[in-house]
């Protein structure tokens, strides 16, 4: 973990101005996707966040078999749900920054949406073969239109989770 004077080292470059007020004068980062506009990139990662979120948010409205008691199935869940929300929260930051993006924005937020969905992908495709895990222990018990919808859901978030990734590994960035 880092030590808050680490986490603060970029107040270091607001400086301030003759009025006394405080003027960013650090790096900035411009980013493009293509011949992609800044909107058409920030409208298509917010399509997949919100498919993202809302299909992991409604998954753990279902009363699915396997999500009462079976960590190999919560837990999973989970992790893509706290996942799927940083991603949003990276994103809003992206979006907040306009055409440019502060460098200490970049480094914490807008570098790491890549990885972050990544993890939302790969923790609700683990959530998919747990509850098939727990569908097969239990000899298909409690199989029921639940137990689909939820697999349908979490099917769902893994891949917006997905497209979020490819899309936004291969964003360029540049040190303006």
């Amino acid at each position: 973990m880092k030590s808050a004077k680490a986490r603060k080292s970029y107040l270091k470059d607001f400086k301030k101005d003759k009025d006394g007020k405080y003027v960013y004068q650090g790096d900035w980062y411009r980013y493009q996707y293509g011949q992609m506009s800044r909107q058409g990139l920030l409208a298509r990662l917010w399509g997949m966040c919100a498919v993202l979120v809302c299909t992991a948010v409604a998954a753990g409205c279902v009363p699915a078999a396997g999500m009462d008691e079976y960590f190999y199935v919560l837990l999973p869940y989970a992790v893509s749900v706290v996942s799927g929300i940083s991603v949003c929260w990276s994103l809003g930051r992206l979006t907040a920054g306009g055409e440019k993006i502060r460098s200490y924005v970049y480094e914490t937020s807008c570098s790491k949406i890549p990885f972050r969905s990544a993890v939302a992908a790969v923790f609700a495709g683990i959530t998919v073969l747990g509850e098939l895990l727990f569908l097969i222990l239990h000899h298909f018990e409690g199989m029921d239109g639940w137990v689909v919808l939820f697999l349908i859901l979490e099917v769902a978030s893994c891949i917006s989770a997905f497209q979020i990734h490819r899309i936004s590994s291969r964003i360029q960035w540049t040190l303006c």
